[in-house]
């Protein structure tokens, strides 16, 4: 949804690690080739390319997998090889690249998997290892600094771009990345080249094991590390490695890369050094129960176990430390909102009955537009990290973060996931007024809405269709237009047919939300002279008001039960998320930032 505030204004004009984790590791086993176990990665460009893009959009991606080379324009001046890093989510032929692209590229360009890329441009290495400078394309950081511009925090030190608790010459250590988004292997090699004889890290989607060894690339699949992502580290004979620059943590403290539900991940503690409890704790809605650590003087394991504190040995977590940690029990009681404590938009999510907030976003972006996946693991969002407005997705941890489409004709806002979770909806003006459409599970996108806007200047904006909402059973739509000169909620078929007006009323009437049995529509209505949460049933019958107050209430989002709705307020003298029964009742305050909370989004 898109905040009220810039609704109002047009308002006016309008009116195993089971027990303890076991690393099994046969490094290196008789084999050779590079070639991948898949079917070849050959196909064509589905769009067109621009250089320094991290991305392609291809006819076919089934062929393709982790760590395959390819080669873009076979023998034209515009070849290159890259190696892919990972194939979109959510069912595009998407390919992300480890590099960037150093050439432009058009549609219908052939792409050819390759053994090994012809023509490298990175420093010629000594051996099989990749140099220590391996990105063959500028980046946006390619010299490490001791003032990057990452999410501005007011009381953190900029990361330096280095490994942090790098392992001791043939002994494990629980590592930590600290710095911009990069590759794996030049990563490793902060810690020295040669220094890491192998990596491991837990895939946040998956659950699954990657790996890294730096003598045997043609089985690794450990591409890229993110910042503030922690791994298993061991070290090479030859390893010594040289302290780190201690960053100042921010306060209060944060878990980073906390574990889904019932799943293992490798957490870093991004605060002070503190007992274990209290950073564990920061995971908020996805509650740690499981914990290990690494001692760094020992090489032993140390636990720690929620419910059996007395069997625990892991008291305190080191400023920038790592552990490997299990989510508790699975919820679907968290509510996702976005908040401008700390200085630009980025995205929390709060367990209500506890009142704990996560922040899952930590760019210098602008992080809003929120919307869970039917089975509460993912959410989309759009972003404006990347120049426009962009649609992105991440786990429900704030993991593995990226373009959804890298298309700029997806900027937009207001994006809602299908019950079925493979559509989504969204808003573009990408012909000239805000429109609704669809993105279908391989990237194609439908037009649903066609309210042309007035060739007048002075009322273009009334040619506005915004606030896409699924109902439940996925075969209809509510949506806001102003195709009548105010705000109203229209309702269509999921294929963009049959739209009808519901409110039927002369003030302004926008951000319906369904309830879970598609009985009803809350929505925010100025028609008693303040923003108010009203309910209407399906038909847009019995419209009443639920929240009779006096302050500005917007932005309905319903509990998975039905029996409450979550909304943001100004009656405190600034905007929070608040929440009521369903009958209106019980209208309680959930937050109590001064800088403002808005737009929440209740998980299904």
């Amino acid at each position: 949804m898109r905040s009220s505030g810039r609704k109002a204004a047009a308002i006016a004009i309008a009116l195993a690690l089971g027990a303890v984790l076991v690393l099994a590791l046969a490094v290196a086993w008789p084999g050779s080739g590079g070639v991948s176990a898949n079917a070849s990665c050959n196909t064509t460009l589905a769009q067109a390319a621009s250089a320094d893009a991290s991305s392609i959009v291809v006819s076919d991606a089934t062929g393709c997998d982790i760590g395959d080379k390819i080669v873009l324009n076979q023998g034209e001046s515009n070849e290159e090889c890259q190696e892919i890093e990972r194939v979109a989510a959510f069912g595009a032929n998407m390919l992300y690249l480890v590099g960037t692209l150093a050439y432009a590229h058009t549609r219908g360009e052939a792409v050819v998997e390759v053994t090994v890329c012809p023509t490298p441009t990175e420093t010629p290495p000594p051996t099989e290892m990749p140099p220590p400078t391996p990105t063959p394309t500028p980046t946006p950081t390619p010299t490490p600094s001791p003032t990057p511009t990452p999410t501005p925090t007011p009381t953190a030190t900029p990361p330096p771009n280095q490994m942090y608790n790098c392992p001791q010459a043939g002994r494990w250590a629980l590592a930590l990345w600290q710095g911009a988004d990069t590759d794996a292997d030049a990563a490793l090699d902060t810690c020295g080249e040669g220094a890491v004889a192998a990596a491991y890290a837990l895939d946040a989607s998956s659950g699954e094991w990657l790996r890294s060894f730096p003598d045997r690339p043609e089985i690794s699949n450990l591409s890229r590390f993110e910042n503030m992502q922690g791994f298993f580290a061991l070290g090479s004979a030859t390893a010594s490695p040289t302290p780190t620059v201690k960053l100042v943590p921010p306060e209060p403290g944060q878990m980073r890369g906390c574990p889904l539900p019932g799943r293992w991940a490798i957490a870093a503690w991004e605060g002070a050094d503190t007992d274990a409890d209290a950073a564990l704790d920061t995971c908020g809605v996805w509650q740690a129960d499981v914990a290990y650590s690494l001692d760094p003087e020992t090489g032993g394991w140390t636990g720690w176990f929620r419910d059996r504190r007395e069997l625990s040995t892991l008291s305190a977590l080191p400023s920038f430390g790592a552990a490997v940690v299990r989510g508790g029990a699975e919820t679907s009681n968290a509510i996702a909102f976005e908040s401008y404590r700390n200085g630009n938009w980025d995205i929390y999510v709060m367990q209500p009955d506890t009142l704990v907030q996560t922040r899952i976003t930590h760019d210098s972006a602008e992080e809003r537009d929120i919307a869970w996946s039917p089975d509460h693991l993912k959410i989309a969002f759009f972003s404006s990290r990347y120049g426009g407005s962009e649609m992105m997705v991440m786990n429900a941890n704030g993991t593995m973060q990226g373009l959804l489409w890298p298309d700029p004709a997806t900027s937009g806002f207001d994006v809602a996931w299908s019950p079925d979770g493979i559509r989504l909806a969204f808003v573009s003006g990408r012909d000239g007024n805000s429109e609704i459409y669809v993105m279908n599970a391989d990237g194609t996108q439908t037009r649903l809405t066609y309210n042309v806007a007035p060739d007048d200047p002075d009322t273009w904006w009334m040619g506005r269709d915004e606030d896409p909402a699924w109902s439940p059973d996925g075969t209809k739509i509510a949506f806001t237009s102003l195709r009548d000169g105010n705000f109203e909620i229209y309702v269509m078929n999921a294929n963009g047919t049959w739209q009808a007006n519901a409110t039927l009323n002369g003030a302004g009437d926008f951000e319906p939300a369904w309830s879970p049995d598609g009985s009803k529509i809350a929505f925010t209505s100025n028609r008693d002279g303040s923003l108010e949460i009203y309910v209407m049933n399906a038909d847009g019958t019995g419209q009443h008001n639920l929240t009779k107050h006096g302050g500005d209430d917007s932005q309905p989002t319903w509990s998975l039960d039905g029996a409450r709705i979550a909304f943001t307020s100004n009656r405190g003298g600034n905007d929070n998320i608040h929440w009521m029964n369903a009958d209106g009742t019980g209208q309680v305050r959930l937050t109590t930032n001064q800088s403002g909370d808005y737009d929440p989004a209740w998980s299904p």
